[in-house]
């Protein structure tokens, strides 16, 4: 009796040991499942600071894509990325900058830059959180600009 009362008892344990475990890897997994890591070179990004058109456009579509699948957090890589400037023909560029899609956490790695590309504009923007763009959060990363400071005679 002793033996059915001790292998009763491990099998009880077994059980909830293993109930206890696919719990936890289903969190894990639900986690994994938030987050996504941008892999530059799948949305013609470049890391290394040139082709701001590819680049910017790539980080819109990414984003767009990271929130069409439910994601809530976008990683990007080191390396520095070069935003386009606007068209001087253009009022409002929004092809110009990086458009932040709603409920999602921009996180950059500590090495990362975000720089826009050499321009002579009074005002531009490198990343843009407008309107319906909600529960958005910025993190890590550097941003720069460049900007050619032009006087006139």
């Amino acid at each position: 009796m002793n033996k059915k009362l001790i292998l009763l008892m491990i099998l009880l344990f077994s059980f909830q040991w293993t109930a206890a475990s696919a719990d936890s890897s289903a969190a894990a997994q639900e986690n994994a499942n938030e987050v996504y890591r941008l892999i530059p070179g799948d949305w013609g990004i470049y890391n290394d600071g040139t082709h701001p058109v590819e680049t910017t456009k790539g980080f819109n579509d990414a984003l767009k894509w990271a929130h069409e699948q439910g994601k809530t957090i976008f990683k990007v890589p080191e390396g520095t990325y070069l935003i386009k400037k606007q068209d001087p023909k253009l009022w409002l560029d929004t092809t110009a900058r990086i458009n932040m899609v709603p409920n999602m956490t921009f996180e950059l790695d500590d090495k990362a830059v975000i720089q826009k590309e050499t321009n002579g504009f009074a005002g531009y923007q490198t990343l843009h959180i407008g309107y319906g763009a909600n529960n958005v959060i910025i993190k890590g990363g550097t941003y720069k600009e460049t900007r050619i400071h032009m006087t006139t005679p």
